[in-house]
């Protein structure tokens, strides 16, 4: 490999560039790696991928070790005592993200060890995944571009103390929806209890963990799994469970507030002997209370649920056309909702906890125009998430022009594809397009919420990737200098 020295009498520089080099691995072996016992089960998972893509990438095999030994790869969260404490011995200066949300650095430690220093456990997360991406060269989502990492002897960091900034989108993620190629891509997947001619099985475990593993790659930190989530259902919730052992915060499609969909409802009625009754609040008030309820004792206890809240029909359709008894007028329908989300709120703070969990109510259909016309009110505190035109290429007039209280915060829900007849597997949205509108959702201030919709993911795998890479989250420029084929000098992000 070359190395860069400085001669004529700067040997006192020469010594201070060689400090700041930490050698990954070479032909003499590997760094080991520190990560306490107690961090985060999503912070473990991200640095075994950094020990499989170090083996795929130099059939390198980097080790665990549990001494602060020369040669080392320390990594961990400020949130953590024993990792502060550590931090602190090693002197490293963590104090520009300490208290930060999903922040990272990146930090030289000694003449040859290097450190991934999380403000939380996402955050550090983040910063292993970042490393990964960058000195290593590996695709965030290689499992579905088919895109594999350049092979290379040795892997040096020079010079690559870096400071993240704060995430502009607070909860970014994707949206996995008429997943039907997903479910058939691998044999795995099982039973759901879903009366429809598509959704009868889910996507299967092991083909999940993928699809989750890309998300939080790319940076991504939220996931809505499936449509129509039914969490009572073993395999089901497998795939909420999946999304937080891997760091996603889990959220609910606008048909599922509470997690209650028209499917979930009728399934219960079934499966109880109950007489069936309208998926309605207006006819059925008591019946949806109480599914509502049941429904959120269970999801409270997900680890960083984000609850949706609202009030559709049957099929993603106004829950008037399957209750012709609903009154006709704009005014009182937006009434029966606005009572509606409202128990919906009360509910929730019921059974979560936390002093302020993240609620959201999306604005689709009916919801955009009661909204805009001043005909529904959402409760003070939930996150209003204005939606595409179904195509997805721009969003609907109300985003421009809805009312944005100070009480609430704001977010975008888009589509990568929707198509309202005919096949939906062939990209609609160019990636710059999906950035423009993300990068308009910043100027409006309507960035604390942002999910994509990605259907199968493999489809859109671009604009999954690519849409956050300039106009909504720091991502780095730099990736590797090849100095000869088998071995590569790695420059820090920018």
């Amino acid at each position: 490999m070359k190395k860069y020295l400085l001669f004529a009498g700067l040997f006192a520089c020469a010594a201070e560039l060689l400090a700041a080099q930490f050698t990954l691995f070479d032909k003499n072996g590997a760094a080991r790696i520190f990560v306490p016992e107690n961090e985060a089960v999503y912070v473990k998972a991200a640095v075994a991928d950094l020990k499989s893509d170090a083996a795929k990438v130099g059939n390198a095999e980097l080790t665990y070790t549990k001494n602060t030994a020369d040669h080392a790869l320390f990594v961990g969260s400020l949130t953590n005592p024993e990792f502060k404490k550590l931090a602190e011995k090693l002197g490293i200066d963590a104090k520009k993200i300490e208290g930060g949300f999903e922040r990272f650095a990146f930090a030289h430690v000694g003449k040859n060890s290097f450190a991934i220093v999380g403000s939380d456990p996402r955050g550090t997360m983040f910063g292993v995944y970042e490393f990964i991406e960058k000195f290593l060269g590996v695709d965030p989502l290689y499992f579905f571009t088919n895109v594999e990492p350049q092979k290379c002897g040795e892997i040096v960091v020079a010079d690559a103390d870096f400071v993240s900034k704060t995430p502009t989108v607070k909860y970014r993620g994707w949206f996995v929806n008429d997943e039907d190629l997903l479910t058939d891509f691998y044999d795995g997947g099982k039973k759901r209890f879903i009366d429809y001619l598509f959704y009868n099985k889910t996507i299967d475990a092991k083909l999940f963990e993928k699809v989750a593993e890309a998300a939080v790659r790319a940076k991504f930190n939220m996931m809505i799994p499936s449509s129509f989530i039914n969490i009572q259902n073993p395999p089901e919730r497998e795939l909420v469970d999946i999304c937080s052992r891997r760091g996603l915060y889990v959220s609910m499609h606008h048909v599922e507030p509470l997690g209650v969909s028209a499917h979930t409802f009728f399934h219960q009625q079934k499966m109880r002997g109950e007489k069936k009754t309208a998926f309605s609040y207006f006819s059925a008030r008591a019946e949806m209370v109480a599914a509502w309820r049941e429904y959120a004792e269970i999801w409270a206890k997900v680890p960083d649920v984000i609850w949706q809240i609202g009030l559709r029909g049957v099929g993603d359709r106004p829950m008037w056309m399957a209750d012709s008894s609903i009154p006709k007028s704009d005014a009182a329908r937006g009434k029966i909702i606005s009572e509606a989300i409202a128990e919906e709120v009360k509910i929730i703070r019921e059974f979560d906890k936390r002093e302020n969990p993240p609620i959201t109510m999306t604005l689709w259909n009916e919801g955009s125009f009661l909204y805009s016309n001043g005909f529904l009110k959402i409760p003070d505190g939930v996150i209003v998430v204005f939606s595409d035109n179904c195509p997805g290429w721009k969003m609907q007039s109300d985003f421009e022009s809805g009312p944005r209280p100070a009480e609430n915060k704001f977010g975008i829900y888009y589509h990568q594809q929707l198509w309202s007849c005919g096949p939906h597997l062939a990209q609609g949205v160019p990636p710059a397009q999906t950035r423009k509108v993300l990068a308009r959702a910043i100027e409006k201030n309507s960035a604390e919420y942002v999910v994509l919709n990605v259907s199968n993911v493999r489809e859109f795998s671009q604009q999954a990737q690519k849409c956050f890479s300039t106009s909504t989250q720091r991502r780095a420029t730099a990736g590797l200098k090849t100095s000869s084929p088998n071995a590569s000098v790695a420059t820090p992000p920018k």
